[in-house]
């Protein structure tokens, strides 16, 4: 049975075009925390595209998929609170911690 391929770039187009327009109507969406979600997603689709015309390694993949969630979360920095509904803001207090499961999380996610 064949493989479908290039339905990604789809899921990229609309998934950037969707944060552009939420980017352009709301001001609480950070410029940077956009552009750094931009770079990574393109990231992602660009090893996703050349892994459909070539066959690439789950290791590699998993390196891109991990540096996009790098460049992200450099750029827009990383969760230290959760909302929880009927129990409120609950702070994450793991000091470095933080960065490291906040790329883990983005880079197995992707």
């Amino acid at each position: 049975m064949p493989t479908p391929r290039g339905g990604g770039i789809a899921i990229a187009i609309i998934l950037i075009a969707g944060f552009a327009l939420a980017r352009l109507w709301t001001s609480e969406l950070d410029l940077r925390a956009y552009l750094g979600f931009l770079l990574g997603a393109m990231v992602v689709a660009s090893i996703s595209v050349i892994d459909d015309l070539f066959t690439l390694s789950a290791k590699m993949r998993l390196l891109v998929h991990l540096l996009a969630a790098i460049v992200f979360v450099a750029m827009a920095g990383y969760v230290n609170r959760i909302y929880l509904p009927f129990i409120g803001n609950w702070k994450l207090e793991i000091g470095i911690w933080d960065l490291g499961i906040g790329i883990w999380d983005l880079g197995l996610a992707t």
